[in-house]
């Protein structure tokens, strides 16, 4: 499966290609167009795309959306699981923002603990804005899977790159990218979390005004974190010096500064400068690498494309693993259907022997039934029958209760065990039981559940031992009746 991370500026389009398999996720493209300086059209969106073989079918497509169009909201909240976070947050951002719930999508990012629950940051665009956006997409027949901010591509393509390098300098880093709407300027964690961004107004590529902006970001965020230490600078974008630009920032803020990290990115194609560097060539496609990495789940996602506007996925958009799995899927449903059928072939056979045993052992001890209907019924109207003519000759004396006894008896063995009674000794207002079960416990609960019985005074277990095997406990319990 691929991903294509897309920016599409005026003048531009930059596209990030990632091959997401089951080993990973791995660049294998960089490719940029240079358009005219205003033109920012679907044609030319929908030609670029056509080139790079895109196959809407099997492939993701990760969109960069404009950071000044975006507003973040960093918030603490008392869940941790995203699903919550997901259905609460809304609402959560309706009271401070001017803004009905139904007007805007949002997402978060999760970007460390609180005291109690988690401390996230929350993203959201008025639903005109993304819709407005995606019509430049709809125009070109394209449809965009995932939406990304363009701060927090760039943040999570820079965070991603240098997690990978040795030796980096600990404490956060600033990810500052030129976009033809501003300046993104993000701060990132020592876990490479993004922590706070701001798309910035500042004109031109002055090193004073950004080193500024910068100072002025990471001092607010010092309130909320203090101790933060600012330790490193990666620049990405279209600065027009980029090498130059990172060195004037590394002398005012005191710290390393260069173009961001990407040595694991291929040489891009197409309308790059032939005068720079390769790191600087690279460094213009550092936000649509965040947001294909982010849809090949190889950074932290985050997707505008929510609620109203969330992406309908079709069947024939499935990528292959998905079909794969959904294929495993049906053949573990049919495995297991045809094993209960099988299942049900053999208890239906072992019903049938049964039935047949009991049909025979009836027909023998009634052998003038012509017509058998219920086994049971019959031979209970057959008992009653011949209790009646008992009376009748006056030779009925009461039905002997011993075998409703012995029935109570085998009732009162606990569940689950395997009971074998060997003697049963009926004498006068006593009974007793000799026999074998598979612990002490279950002849305790044996002799318990016979004290319940009514007809029971008081049942004694005169003796339990375990056999020589060690395999069960061999007992014999004396049951005083009541009566």
């Amino acid at each position: 499966m691929k991903i294509y991370g897309v920016e599409a500026g005026p003048g531009f389009i930059r596209a990030a290609v990632v091959d997401k398999t089951l080993r990973g996720a791995k660049t294998t493209r960089l490719v940029e167009v240079a358009l005219e300086p205003d033109e920012r059209n679907s044609s030319s969106l929908k030609e670029f795309m056509a080139r790079l073989d895109y196959n809407p079918d099997k492939d993701m497509l990760a969109a960069v959306f404009p950071g000044d169009k975006v507003t973040l909201r960093a918030m603490t909240t008392p869940l941790t699981k995203r699903s919550q976070i997901v259905d609460t947050l809304p609402f959560e951002l309706e009271s401070k923002v001017p803004l009905a719930a139904d007007e805007f999508v949002c997402d978060f990012l999760f970007s460390g603990k609180a005291e109690s629950g988690s401390r996230i940051l929350a993203v959201l665009a008025k639903n005109e804005d993304v819709e407005s956006f995606l019509s430049i997409y709809k125009d070109a027949e394209l449809d965009p899977d995932i939406l990304v901010p363009g701060p927090l591509a760039a943040a999570a393509a820079a965070a991603a790159e240098y997690a990978r390098g040795e030796g980096q300098t600990a404490g956060t880093m600033a990810v500052v990218n030129w976009a033809s709407e501003g300046i993104y300027i993000a701060l990132v964690g020592e876990d490479r979390t993004p922590l706070i961004f701001h798309t910035s107004s500042v004109a031109g590529e002055g090193e004073q005004e950004i080193a500024r902006e910068i100072d002025k970001l990471a001092l607010g965020l010092n309130r909320e974190m203090p101790g933060l230490k600012l330790a490193s600078i990666a620049l990405g974008g279209g600065f027009g010096h980029i090498g130059q630009l990172a060195r004037g920032l590394g002398e005012k803020l005191g710290i390393p500064a260069a173009p961001a990290r990407m040595e694991n990115m291929p040489e891009p194609e197409g309308q790059a400068s032939p005068h720079a560097s390769s790191d600087e060539k690279k460094a213009l496609f550092l936000v649509a690498s965040g947001a294909a990495l982010m849809g090949a789940d190889a950074a932290p996602k985050i997707n505008l494309r929510s609620g109203p506007l969330e992406k309908v996925e079709k069947y024939a958009g499935m990528n292959r693993e998905k079909t794969v799995a959904a294929g495993l899927l049906a053949a573990t449903f049919v495995l297991w259907v045809l094993a209960f059928i099988g299942q049900g072939i053999v208890m239906d056979r072992e019903y049938a022997s049964l039935k047949s045993q009991t049909r025979r052992i009836f027909k023998e001890a009634m052998p003038h039934t012509i017509n058998i209907v219920s086994e049971k019924q019959q031979m209970m109207a057959e008992l009653k029958r011949l209790e009646e003519a008992a009376k009748a000759l006056g030779v009925y004396q009461g039905r002997d209760p011993l075998l409703d006894i012995l029935l109570e008896v085998s009732n009162a063995g606990p569940e689950d065990a395997k009971l074998d009674i060997e003697n049963y000794t009926y004498e006068p207002g006593r009974l007793i039981l000799t026999g074998r079960t598979e612990s002490f416990d279950k002849v305790d609960q044996f002799k318990s559940n016979l004290d319940k019985l009514p007809w029971v005074g008081k049942a004694r277990l005169d003796k339990a031992k375990s056999n020589v095997a060690k395999s069960g406990v061999s007992f014999r319990i004396e049951v005083d009746m009541a009566f």
